[in-house]
C-alpha cells in the first residue's frame, strides 16, 4: 500500500513538472510572437506547413504524397508531420504554428536534457531530470529557432536520443541500441543537413572516449603488473570491437537516410558544401566573440569550472563526463574552427556542453559544500542563470557597457519600424505588376530589402490565392549563387534601395536572428546596384518611375521599369563588367545560361560526366525571342520560328567541337535546327555555324557534330530554333543532352 502511494506521488509530480514546463513554453512563446512586428521571411517553412495542412484536410494520401515528394528536396516537408494535428485543430494562424513547433520540438528536446542528466547524476532522478528541462529553457538561445519557425530543435533532439542511448551501454552490448542510434541520427539529418556534423561530433567522442577508457585501463592493468600478452591481445580486441560497431552506427545512418530521401542523399554526399558556404564563413575572432555571446561570459565560465570540479572531485562518473566534454569540445571545433557560421540555430550543436556543463556544477556544489557556502553559491548562480534569461529577451538587456558580453545576447522580438513602408511597397509592385510580371529585388540584408523580405510580406498581406507578385530568384551571395545577368535580362521591373545596408562589423550588436555575412562576399548583389546607380549601358533599357519609399536607416528605394528588351551587345558587355568586378567566379554558376527575354521555362542542368543537359520548349501563342537568334534566323529566313538562346560562359577555344544529342520526351513535335555563334567580350560575333535543313532533327534521339571557329572568342551562343508553320503544335518539350564543348 504504501509503496503504491510513493508510486502514485510521483506520478502526480511528475505530471505536475511536465504540466508546468508546457504552461512555460506555451506562455514565452506566445509573449515573444506577440510583440513581434516583421514580415517573417525565413524561408517559409510556416506556409509550407499551412499548405501540407491544407492538402492533408483535402486528402491525406496526397498530403503523404507531398511530403514524400519533397524528400528529393534539401529542406524537405517531413518536419510538418507532427505539427499537421495542431494546424488542423486549432487553426492556422502563426502563433499557432509558433506553439506546436515548441510543443513538438523544444519541450521534448528539454526532456531528452534531462535524460542525459541523470546519466550523469544517477541520484534523485526526478530532481534531476525535471531541473535540467527547465534548465534547458532559461538559456535565451535555445528558443531562437523555434521563434524564427524553424524546425531544427527537433534535429538537436535526435541527436540527443542517440547520445543517450550511448550513455545507457557505452560497451555497446546490446544491438538495438546500434541500431536506434544509427536511425536517430539519420533522422536528425533528414530533418535539417547541418545535423550531420552533430552526428560526427558525436560519433567522433564515442570513438575518443572509449580509445581512452581502454587505453587507460590497458595502463592501469600494467601498473599493477597484470600486464600478460592475452590481455592486451584483448584490451585491443575490444577497441576494434568498439570502432566497429560505432562504425556500424554510422553507416546505419547514412542507410536510413538513404533509405528516406535518396535523391538528397546523392546530391549532399557530392556537393562540396565547404565550398559552397564559403561566403559564410566568418574570422575566428568574430565567430568566438559571437559563440561566446550566444550565452554569456559568465555561462561559460560556470560551464568550465561545472566539468573541471565534477571530474576533479569525482562528483559525476568519469565515463559519462568525458562523453558528454569531449563531445561539446568536438562541436566547438567544427562550429568555430572549421565552419565559423553565424546563424543562431547552429548554437544548438554546443548547447548539450553548456546544459551538461551547468548541471555538473549545480549537483558538485550540492554534494561537495555545505552550510551558507553552498547556499550562497546555488543562489549566485539561480540568480545569474534568471538574470541571463531576462537579459536575452526583454528590454533590460539593451544596456551596452563593459560588463554586458557577461550575459547573453539581447534577442527580442523583431519589430519593423519601417513596417507600413514596407507594406505600401509591396502594394505598388502589386498594382505595377498584375500579370505577374518579373520583379528583380536587389539587395541581401532581410532586415533591410531583398527578395525574401519582399515575398515574405506579400505572404503576411494577402491570402495564398491573392498573391501575384513574380519576384526573381537572384543572386544573393558569391560563393553559392550566380552572375547576375541572366536574372536581371528576365526582369521587367527593377527594384533598388539605396544606400545598401552593410552587415555589422560587430554580430554582437545585432539581432542574433540572421546569416551575417562580410560585406565582400555580396559582390553578385553590388554588381547590379552599381549597373543602375552608375548607369551602365544595361540600365538604359529601363526607366525609373517617380515612386520612392524610405526604409529603416534612411534607405531610399527607387523602381525601375524595362523599356525595351537587351540587345545582344548590351548584354556581352555587362557580362564582361560583372566579372571583372566580382572577380573568382560564383561558386553556384554553370558554363551554361539561359540568355532569353521575357521570362523563359528553359533549363540548364549539369550532368555527372560534366556534359550539359539543356531544357526548352516550343508553344505557340508565346513568343521567345533569343538574343542571337534574330541574327543567325537571318541566314534561314524560311523557318520562321521560335528560339531559345543558351550562353557557353567556359574555357573556349577558338576552334570548337560542339557535340550533344536532341531528345524529344514525347514523340518528334517540331522540326528544329541548331545554331551556333562565337562571340567576343563586347558582343561582336566573329564566328558562326548551323545545321543545314537536311539536319533538322525529327526522330525521337539524334546526334549532333557542329563545328565552329573564331577569333579571340570570350562566348559562345547556342540557338535551339523551333518551326510549326501551321501552328499545329501547343506545347514541345525539347531536350539537348550529353552537351560538350570541346578543342577538335
Amino acid at each position: 500500500m504504501e509503496e503504491r502511494l510513493t508510486q502514485t506521488v510521483k506520478f502526480l509530480i511528475n505530471a505536475f513538472c511536465l504540466i508546468l514546463l508546457v504552461l512555460m513554453t506555451v506562455t514565452i512563446t506566445v509573449l515573444y510572437i506577440a510583440k513581434e512586428q516583421n514580415f517573417h521571411w525565413w524561408i517559409d517553412w510556416y506556409n509550407a506547413t499551412i499548405k501540407v495542412a491544407n492538402t492533408f484536410r483535402e486528402s491525406p494520401s496526397e498530403g503523404i504524397e507531398d511530403i514524400i515528394d519533397s524528400l528529393r528536396y534539401e529542406r524537405n516537408r517531413v518536419y510538418t508531420l507532427p505539427l499537421i494535428p495542431f494546424i488542423l485543430i486549432f487553426g492556422k494562424s502563426r502563433i499557432i504554428y509558433e506553439i506546436s513547433l515548441a510543443l513538438v520540438y523544444l519541450v521534448p528536446f528539454a526532456l531528452v536534457m534531462g535524460a542525459i542528466a541523470i546519466q550523469l547524476i544517477p541520484v534523485h532522478q526526478e530532481i534531476i531530470f525535471w531541473s535540467t528541462a527547465f534548465l534547458t529553457l532559461l538559456i535565451p538561445v535555445n528558443w531562437m529557432a523555434t521563434f524564427l519557425g524553424i524546425p531544427d530543435t527537433g534535429g538537436a533532439l535526435f541527436i540527443g536520443i542517440a547520445a543517450f542511448l550511448y550513455l545507457q551501454d557505452i560497451k555497446l552490448k546490446q544491438w538495438w541500441r546500434i541500431l536506434l542510434m544509427g536511425i536517430s541520427i539519420g533522422l536528425a539529418v533528414v530533418l535539417r543537413r547541418h545535423f550531420v556534423y552533430g552526428g560526427i561530433a558525436l560519433l567522433g567522442a564515442m570513438t575518443l572516449q572509449s580509445a581512452i577508457l581502454i587505453v587507460n585501463k590497458l595502463r592501469g592493468d600494467k601498473l599493477g603488473k597484470r600486464g600478460k600478452r592475452g590481455s592486451k591481445l584483448l584490451y585491443w580486441w575490444n577497441l576494434l570491437s568498439i570502432g566497429i560497431k560505432i562504425g556500424l552506427i554510422g553507416m546505419i545512418s547514412l542507410a536510413t537516410l538513404w533509405i528516406i530521401a535518396p535523391e538528397f542523399t546523392y546530391q549532399a554526399l557530392t556537393t562540396n558544401y565547404r565550398s559552397l558556404y564559403a561566403s559564410w564563413s566568418l574570422p575566428f575572432p568574430d565567430i568566438f566573440k559571437l559563440y561566446a555571446g550566444f550565452y554569456g561570459w559568465i555561462t561559460w565560465l560556470l560551464v568550465a569550472i561545472g566539468f573541471s570540479a565534477s571530474i576533479l572531485t569525482r562528483a559525476v562518473p568519469f565515463p559519462v563526463a568525458s562523453l558528454l566534454g569531449i563531445w561539446g569540445v568536438f562541436a566547438l571545433i567544427i562550429w568555430l574552427g572549421m565552419l565559423r557560421y553565424t546563424n543562431v540555430f547552429y548554437a544548438l550543436h554546443v548547447t548539450p556542453l553548456v546544459i551538461i556543463g551547468l548541471v555538473a556544477l549545480i549537483w558538485t556544489t550540492w554534494t561537495r559544500l555545505t552550510g551558507k557556502v553552498r547556499t550562497i553559491m546555488l543562489s549566485l548562480i539561480s540568480c545569474y542563470l534568471l538574470s541571463n534569461f531576462f537579459m536575452g529577451f526583454t528590454p533590460i538587456g539593451k544596456f551596452d557597457n563593459v560588463f554586458r558580453p557577461l550575459f547573453a545576447l539581447n534577442m527580442p522580438p523583431l519589430v519593423r519600424t519601417d513596417y507600413n513602408e514596407v507594406v505600401r511597397l509591396v502594394n505598388y509592385l502589386r498594382e505595377l505588376a498584375p500579370n505577374s510580371e518579373p520583379i528583380y529585388v536587389v539587395g541581401y540584408q532581410r532586415l533591410q530589402l531583398n527578395l525574401s523580405a519582399v515575398k515574405a510580406a506579400e505572404r503576411v498581406l494577402y491570402q495564398p490565392d491573392e498573391r501575384i507578385l513574380n519576384i526573381l530568384r537572384s543572386p544573393q551571395v558569391d560563393s553559392q549563387d550566380t552572375y547576375p545577368l541572366e536574372t536581371l535580362l528576365q526582369a521587367q521591373y527593377v527594384v533598388i534601395p539605396n544606400p545598401l545596408a552593410n552587415f555589422p562589423t560587430d554580430l554582437t550588436k545585432a539581432p542574433a536572428v540572421g546569416e551575417w555575412l562580410p560585406n565582400q562576399e555580396v559582390d553578385v548583389v553590388q554588381v547590379v546596384f552599381d549597373a543602375f546607380t552608375q548607369n551602365w549601358d544595361i540600365a538604359k533599357d529601363f526607366k525609373r518611375l517617380p515612386q520612392e519609399f524610405t526604409l529603416e536607416g534612411g534607405a531610399n528605394v527607387r523602381i525601375y521599369q524595362r523599356i525595351r528588351p537587351t540587345s545582344l551587345v548590351t548584354a556581352m558587355a555587362t557580362l564582361t563588367t560583372m566579372k571583372e568586378k566580382i572577380g573568382a567566379k560564383p561558386g553556384g554558376q554553370l558554363d551554361w545560361i539561359v540568355l532569353n527575354q521575357p521570362l523563359s521555362d528553359s533549363l540548364v542542368n549539369k550532368n555527372i560526366d560534366n556534359t550539359y543537359s539543356l531544357v526548352t520548349q516550343h508553344s505557340n501563342g508565346v513568343e521567345k525571342v533569343g538574343l542571337s537568334g534574330s541574327i543567325l534566323l537571318k541566314k534561314n529566313q524560311s523557318l520562321n520560328g521560335s528560339v531559345t538562346s543558351f550562353l557557353y560562359l567556359g574555357s573556349l577555344p577558338e576552334k570548337a567541337t560542339v557535340t550533344g544529342t536532341v531528345k524529344f520526351p514525347d514523340d518528334p513535335c517540331v522540326p528544329l535546327s541548331i545554331g551556333l555563334a562565337m562571340v567576343d567580350s563586347q558582343g561582336k560575333i566573329v564566328g558562326s555555324a548551323q545545321t543545314t535543313k537536311k539536319e533538322y532533327f525529327s526522330v525521337k534521339s539524334s546526334n549532333f557534330t557542329l563545328s565552329i571557329h573564331g577569333k579571340n572568342p570570350a562566348y559562345l551562343l547556342l540557338d535551339v530554333l523551333s518551326s510549326d508553320r501551321d501552328q499545329t503544335m501547343n506545347y514541345c518539350q525539347i531536350d539537348i543532352d550529353s552537351l560538350n564543348v570541346s578543342a577538335p
